[in-house]
């Protein structure tokens, strides 16, 4: 994600729609996790979780 701080020098205008476009960037973006959160909960309710051993398998160095 960019981090663009408007433009103080760009004119009232402008930073307002810059500053508009940004938080509806975030506001997408957030969109976009809840989404992901909703379709893990939906499959772990339908088709259960691992273990923690299942979940952590392999990771040890």
């Amino acid at each position: 994600m960019n981090d663009i701080v408007p433009d103080s020098s760009l004119g009232g205008e402008a930073a307002n729609i810059l500053e508009h476009q940004m938080d509806y960037d975030k506001t997408q973006a957030s969109h976009c996790l809840l989404s992901e959160l909703a379709k893990g909960e939906e499959s772990l309710r339908l088709h259960g979780g691992l273990s923690i051993d299942e979940a952590f398998f392999g990771l040890e160095g």
